[in-house]
């Protein structure tokens, strides 16, 4: 009993009315008893098991319910039975704490599969996004390289160096949105928190986009209540999210009359909710946890086909959970979609936040 005392694995003896008649010390540590403690009360009940066959001999490996200070401790354990030991009156069973299952072959197969999956699909997505502006960079420079139209040469690689940086600004766009997916998951993301005024970012986001909406033929408004308080949050990456939920609006609204607006409110529960809406083609049901899906869009037949990469709503539901908050689609295909981004009570100020610029 000496030897088996000092033993590192968790050992008990525990007769059959469930009274538990020994532990070494390794078993006093895994139920977390102190080292002098009184265990005379301990009792233990075999909650499931079955049979199995060790060295030789039949024994039992299922769980054991210890009743430690009134309350349950389910222990794993293989289970044998042994004849008066070491002056031990009657027949117990000496309980041996079990190691960990490692998983079955088949779960392993199953995640490295998921894996394996999840990176193909990564990959395929990341370079189906570059192959097209890299084609750009690549063909516009050549163009500008080997000089091949010195009769109308300046006019013309000014528009193709335009195109160079705006095929350059949209992989870099992309790479970084990635790298900031990475980071939330990663738990990485780090928020640079200040006081922000809601109101002032929605309006010079709304503001931004504005040339674009007008160009898109789409009309654009923001409406936000004079006593807004302050949100407590990153201002950089506030500002992204509006930009992206905004861009998005405007992107799916109609070209002839359509309309988005972006509006703000306090929440019954003290959150802070910014609302975009837009008058676009909408969704259905079942679209919108793909519209939430990395590199996946929602795509229309009456849709002139714009570039993205899809990586917008996603990364802005990263970047709201990041904040406590959380992000809501409600759409009908024809009618339409609101977006709701909404923090929560405990980052919303009382007071107006000052400006950005003061």
């Amino acid at each position: 009993m000496k030897v088996m005392g000092k033993l590192a694995t968790p050992l008990w003896l525990v007769q059959d009315d469930g009274r538990v008649v020994w532990c070494n010390g390794a078993a006093r540590s895994h139920l977390g008893l102190g080292g002098e403690s009184d265990d005379s009360d301990l009792r233990a009940r075999l909650d499931s098991g079955r049979p199995v066959l060790k060295g030789g001999e039949l024994g039992i490996e299922g769980t054991l319910a210890f009743t430690v200070g009134g309350q349950d401790r389910a222990v794993r354990c293989r289970l044998s039975r042994t004849e008066g030991m070491n002056g031990f009156d009657g027949t117990c069973m000496l309980a041996e704490a079990a190691p960990a299952a490692p998983p079955r072959d088949e779960e392993r197969c199953a995640d490295n599969c998921e894996s394996i999956d999840q990176m193909t699909t990564l990959v395929h997505h990341l370079s189906h996004e570059l192959r097209t502006p890299l084609n750009a960079v690549v063909g516009f420079s050549e163009i500008i390289a080997d000089d091949l139209m010195p009769s109308n040469g300046a006019q013309r690689y000014r528009e193709y160096a335009g195109e160079i940086r705006a095929a350059a600004a949209y992989m870099l766009d992309l790479i970084n949105n990635l790298l900031d997916l990475a980071r939330i998951q990663a738990g990485a993301l780090e928020l640079n928190e200040e006081h922000c005024d809601i109101d002032r970012l929605v309006g010079v986001t709304v503001h931004m986009v504005a040339q674009r909406a007008k160009t898109a033929g789409v009309e654009i408004s923001a409406s936000t209540p004079e006593t807004l308080p302050a949100v407590v949050g990153d201002p950089v990456l506030i500002r992204q999210m509006l930009t992206n939920l905004i861009v998005n609006a405007v992107k799916f609204s109609a070209p002839v009359r359509g309309r988005v607006e972006v509006t703000t409110r306090r929440e019954t529960d003290g959150g802070l909710a910014v609302i975009v809406r837009d008058t676009g083609i909408g969704m259905r049901p079942e679209q919108i946890p793909l519209a939430l899906s990395p590199f996946l869009q929602v795509h229309h037949p009456t849709m002139v086909s714009d570039k993205g990469s899809g990586l917008g709503l996603p990364l802005t539901k990263a970047l709201i959970e990041r904040h406590g908050g959380t992000l809501a689609i409600r759409s009908a295909p024809g009618a339409g979609t609101e977006v709701r981004l909404a923090f929560p009570a405990d980052r919303v100020g009382r007071t107006r936040a000052r400006s950005l610029d003061s």
